[in-house]
């Protein structure tokens, strides 16, 4: 998807707020908004801002003007949400973010099992006003969707966002109950699946080479096709689909499908950075960098996108810039461990020792990437004890030749590299991060990526580097 033309054909959809008495469907509010999101994002040429975006001015005074700004918008939409009994009243606006000239205004007053269906015709009216023609529906999939089960995949979502062990916890037992009142919910199915994913991955369990053929990512393979049975139009089920056959390493399978994944749902921005990383593990650098910026415009502020944008400006020698992002995604979620990391590695990049340093104490031993980035920057101010002891702490031993070759033990980094163990995730660090031009051309290495079938790969990302 390019930018529209026109940046006047920008819009973004605030959270709708809870008018509800009790105030306790705020969850039916906010998926009432991402559903408007996804209708609009289908219109050509129009630019709607990412879900996460435009929810990070939630319960926030902000003024418009300065949401419009940061999100990249020229209008902006706002409304609320009264249910009482089996009714519900939407009220919706769109205005210009320049100076709140209210373009259009309107209520809808529907029964509670029809509200899925309001966010087409809502999105109709502001597609007219723009003089744009709406594109494919996407209320089909919701429209008999069990009220209760909606709520609920919604909060799943929520949780599953944050991207913490309770996180994905509370999202699979939410999902389980939204399953339980709506079985052939494609994109629950899609979600629980995705939490099943993301949990092996961070586990160790799928993603190298030599579980490519394993029972989990089979399992979930399969669980990924029945929910495109189920609605073969679900983003979200090909986006899972496209995740799962980048851990099975079909490179271009998975390219393929979150390609497609785009085509059902432009405003996917974590199907471009997904997209963006594929490309990468292929070596074709200038196309996953134009991926991950469309990314970032969709959702500019998303922690996750910035700090993967953080990473891949450093892998190409895009010091300056890399740091800027960084701090982008921290000012977002200051606690975030993906940017200090990536924080980190820029400062040393950059020489700034002491920031470093100071950066990396703010990390913990939770994660091995963040371990590694702790042995890659004190190694690198030349705290080569502190480093061999922190190399202690990685618990994923196929990881242990990066931590390695950050301290310049060539000769132990080459001896530690198993092919077969490398993961998906590292392999875009094998190719591109400055940490692994020690072993990155020894003879043993190359033989070993040879037998995995990438000869190529690592000389074509070089040359897409330089």
């Amino acid at each position: 998807m390019a930018p529209p033309a026109d940046e006047s054909k920008s819009v973004a959809v605030l959270a709708f707020a809870d008018n509800s008495p009790g105030r306790d469907s705020e969850y039916f509010s906010d998926g009432l908004s991402e559903e408007l999101i996804n209708a609009l994002g289908k219109v050509p040429g129009l630019k709607v801002p990412a879900r996460t975006s435009s929810f990070y001015f939630k319960g926030k005074s902000v003024p418009m003007r300065e949401i419009a700004k940061q999100l990249g918008v020229a209008y902006v939409i706002e409304g609320s949400v009264q249910r009482a009994g089996d009714k519900v009243k939407i009220s919706a606006r769109l205005s210009k973010a320049v100076d709140g000239f209210q373009v259009w205004t309107d209520s809808f007053l529907r029964d509670a099992k029809d509200v899925f269906a309001v966010e087409e015709e809502i999105a109709g009216l502001i597609a007219q006003k723009l003089s744009l023609k709406l594109g494919v529906s996407s209320a089909v999939a919701m429209a008999s969707v069990n009220p209760e089960a909606f709520e609920l995949y919604v909060q799943a979502r929520r949780a599953w966002n944050l991207r913490t062990t309770d996180g994905f916890n509370g999202a699979e037992e939410m999902l389980n109950r939204a399953l339980a009142f709506e079985p052939n919910f494609a994109c629950a199915h899609a979600a629980l699946r995705d939490v099943w994913n993301l949990g092996a991955q961070g586990a160790g369990a799928i993603g190298a080479f030599g579980d490519r053929n394993s029972p989990e990512l089979a399992r979930i393979s399969v669980k990924a096709r029945q929910a495109l049975a189920l609605d073969p139009n679900s983003a979200e089920a090909h986006a899972l689909l496209g995740t799962v056959l980048a851990s099975a390493w079909q490179i271009d399978e998975a390219i393929r499908e979150l390609r497609l994944v785009i085509a059902l749902n432009p405003t996917y921005a974590t199907a471009y950075q997904r997209l963006s990383r594929a490309l990468f593990n292929d070596g074709r650098v200038d196309e996953g960098f134009a991926e991950l910026k469309l990314a970032a415009e969709l959702d500019p502020l998303s922690s996750r996108i910035l700090d993967n944008y953080a990473g891949s400006l450093r892998w190409t020698g895009r010091y300056a810039e890399s740091l800027t992002m960084a701090e982008r995604a921290l000012g977002v979620q200051p606690d975030s461990i993906q940017a200090l990391t990536a924080k980190s590695r820029a400062l040393l990049a950059l020489r700034r020792a002491d920031e470093a340093v100071a950066v990396v104490h703010r990390l913990t031993a939770d994660f091995d990437f963040a371990v590694l980035a702790m042995v890659e920057v004190l190694a690198g101010v030349g705290r080569q004890a502190e480093a061999e002891a922190q190399l202690l702490s990685v618990k994923d031993v196929s990881a242990r030749w990066f931590g390695l070759a950050a301290p310049g033990r060539r000769a132990d980094s080459v001896a530690a590299f198993d092919a077969p163990r490398l993961s998906v995730n590292q392999l875009t660090d094998f190719l591109f991060n400055p940490s692994c031009d020690l072993v990155r051309d020894d003879p043993r290495v190359l033989q070993g990526l040879a037998s995995l079938g990438l000869p190529d790969r690592g000389p074509r990302s070089r040359a897409g580097v330089a």
